[in-house]
């Protein structure tokens, strides 16, 4: 009974420890959001979009900020069609794609909200496989388009990402 009582006050602070890391903080000067990591390196973002919880992956390689177009309907978000005039083209190292507008997608990093629309592009292949492997369902990538314009710091040692709280809502798009 002794090392019972011994045990329980560590339980407890197991548990408050635990707790804390879902939770968004504010120092006053910064806020910081906590991430969890595909395979321990990735990092991925709970966000809300359109209300609804979601997770990103943060990408500081992708210049732009992409989400699955495939889940348009249940985020509630808009994705324009073919055309010409909603669509970027974009070059990588396995070639090229087309991204598309996307309307009414309000993406939200704990109280951040941000003031860009995302691009859109058909990920289910690359999504499926993840959620397949890492148990979770990914609906886009957070580029450094949002990262830099938000002056996001990525900490991977506390698994946090901090940025100034007077940042909050900025009102121009890059």
């Amino acid at each position: 009974m002794k090392y019972l009582a011994m045990l329980f006050p560590a339980f407890i602070l197991v548990i408050a420890t635990a707790c804390q890391t879902a939770k968004v903080l504010s120092t006053g000067e910064y806020i910081e959001v906590p991430f969890q990591t595909l395979n321990g390196k990735i990092p991925v973002l709970k966000v809300t979009i359109n209300g609804k919880t979601a997770w990103m992956i943060v990408d500081t390689g992708a210049s732009v900020t992409v989400v699955n177009a495939a889940v348009a309907n249940q985020y509630g978000f808009l994705v324009a069609g073919n055309l010409s005039a909603s669509k970027t083209e974009m070059a990588s190292l396995a070639g090229t794609t087309d991204l598309y507008a996307t309307y009414s997608c309000n993406i939200n990093i704990g109280e951040l909200a941000i003031k860009y629309a995302p691009k859109a592009q058909n990920m289910i292949s690359l999504m499926s496989r993840i959620k397949e492997h890492d148990k979770i369902t990914i609906v886009g990538i957070l580029g450094s388009d949002v990262l830099s314009k938000y002056k996001m710091n990525i900490n991977y040692a506390a698994q946090t990402i901090t940025y100034p709280a007077s940042k909050r809502s900025a009102d121009s798009c890059p």
